[in-house]
């Protein structure tokens, strides 16, 4: 029997400049389920303090709250990046999202489809971004555990 597995990764990252105390990552993660679906649902929010600038290659080295200095590129794609100053506070939030829909189907179209879509601030605005993926797959059940509340499956690519 065939079910159709929806998996809905929503990637989304923010940036933005607000100056805050810098916070380790935080995750929190909701799952919602109901006959025949589910949800998991994760946001994780962290920052980093901007401690270095190379505007000729648009490299910002960012502190992380361990203590870590990570250099980063900011392609030409990302605006407003002359407004970004040392000691500005960087926030990111990512979001992704499972979602499981299981419903008979008479298909053997083993596809898995990809959607995406972008983002990002206008001239003259704080720096700022988003993107976001949607990806949709079929996939066998092939087993189902009560027990430990799982299922098991076999998607297209094995």
């Amino acid at each position: 029997m065939r079910y159709l597995l929806l998996i809905n990764c929503l990637a989304l990252t923010f940036l933005s400049l607000t100056v805050f105390a810098q916070t380790s990552p935080q995750a929190q993660s909701v799952i919602e389920s109901r006959a025949g679906s589910a949800t998991q649902t994760t946001v994780m929010t962290a920052s980093a303090l901007v401690v270095g600038i190379e505007k000729a290659t648009r490299t910002l080295m960012l502190e992380l709250s361990s203590g870590e200095v990570v250099e980063v590129v900011a392609d030409d794609r990302v605006r407003n990046f002359d407004q970004i100053s040392l000691g500005d506070e960087l926030v990111v939030e990512y979001m992704q999202s499972i979602s499981l829909n299981l419903q008979k189907v008479r298909s053997d179209d083993r596809d898995i489809s990809v959607g995406a879509a972008a983002a990002r601030a206008e001239p003259g605005e704080r720096p700022a971004g988003a993107a976001g993926q949607v990806i949709q797959a079929l996939a066998d059940v092939v087993a189902v555990s009560p027990e430990k509340s799982t299922i098991t499956l076999r998607g297209p690519l094995g």
